[in-house]
């Protein structure tokens, strides 16, 4: 084998390396996508209409019927916001839970993924009736 085709053998190996290494990122990167979560709504009046914001974009919809709503993980706080008739409008801040590092159960690639990242599962929200249908 000459010297020139050592060369091109080398860096045919040095590209379908770099190709493979790619590769692999790309897989990880399907897994570092924030994953969703299922919160639990216990709603007072039941017929109010909630949605979630995340950066002044809307993220969830409860759904009276399953008495929930699907939000992405994430970092950032999620404002939950209520409106029914006859109700003031009421809103709540969840704040994300980071996990804990003196916990066996965690571990670094967890942690880095956002696969821990949560909010709460469940949360009540009771909303007051509104001041102008109280004093008729």
């Amino acid at each position: 084998m000459t010297l020139t085709n050592m060369g091109k053998t080398r860096r045919n190996s040095i590209g379908l390396v770099a190709l493979a290494c790619a590769v692999n990122l790309a897989g990880c990167a399907a897994i570092l996508e924030a994953e969703s979560q299922t919160i639990l709504m216990n709603v007072t009046p039941e017929d109010a209409q909630c949605f979630g914001w995340r950066n002044e974009r809307m993220v969830g919809v409860y759904h009276p019927l399953f008495q929930s709503m699907t939000v992405s993980k994430s970092t950032d706080e999620l404002l939950i916001t209520c409106n029914a008739y006859g109700y003031n409008t009421k809103r709540l801040r969840l704040m994300p839970s980071r996990p804990d590092w003196n916990d066996p159960a965690t571990n670094s690639f967890d942690y880095l993924t956002g696969a821990l990242i949560h909010y709460d599962g469940s949360i009540a929200i009771v909303m007051d009736k509104s001041d102008s249908l109280i004093a008729r």
